[in-house]
């Protein structure tokens, strides 16, 4: 992969039954787009890459979210991030960083924008506890002791509140995208 690989997470496909995409279907749909070095992982709407056509990131969102709906008739909402970005996500972690938590307990949830900042004011982290979070431009990094299945802390939770598409992985997720973006 170069310099111009990217991801792109698709947020809801292949969950209860719902929006379901092989990853085969997925990744040819992404080589009609004219992308090399496409990849997926897992079955969950990660596709890594090359940007070789030199889009910006709000082409690149209107472009995949058009053609899946023209090609596959779901509506379907997508985060994009550069290499630069992933690695940085990787990087910025407060809670690997400054508390060396189990990455088993870590999630990154994206955002598509930069949320207001009286959004993020309004959420006390305090009243989620044990539930840990903290905003960083348009990442949001989430500890869950007790697993994210039940948490307050979800995908919807922060798409609500900050009034952004958003969709979550888990850090083992995140740290294998960025693996295949070397």
């Amino acid at each position: 992969m170069n310099e111009k690989a990217t991801v792109c997470f698709l947020r809801g496909i292949n969950v209860s039954g719902k929006n379901m995409i092989k990853m085969s279907d997925l990744t040819a749909l992404f080589k009609g787009f004219g992308f090399a070095d496409v990849s997926t992982y897992l079955q969950s709407g990660n596709v890594v890459f090359s940007n070789n056509k030199g889009l910006r990131e709000s082409e690149l969102r209107d472009l995949i979210t058009t053609r899946i709906k023209k090609k596959l008739s779901y509506d379907v909402p997508v985060v994009v991030r550069s290499k630069e970005e992933m690695n940085s996500i990787l990087i910025n972690s407060i809670f690997i960083n400054n508390e060396n938590a189990d990455i088993d307990k870590l999630y990154v949830t994206m955002l598509e924008g930069n949320p207001e900042q009286s959004r993020i004011d309004n959420l006390n982290p305090e009243d989620f506890l044990p539930e840990k979070f903290v905003i960083s431009g348009r990442e949001v990094y989430i500890f869950c002791p007790d697993g994210y299945g039940r948490a307050k802390l979800n995908n919807n939770f922060f798409e609500k509140k900050l009034a952004s598409v958003a969709t979550t992985r888990n850090w083992k997720t995140m740290m294998a995208i960025s693996e295949m973006m070397v």
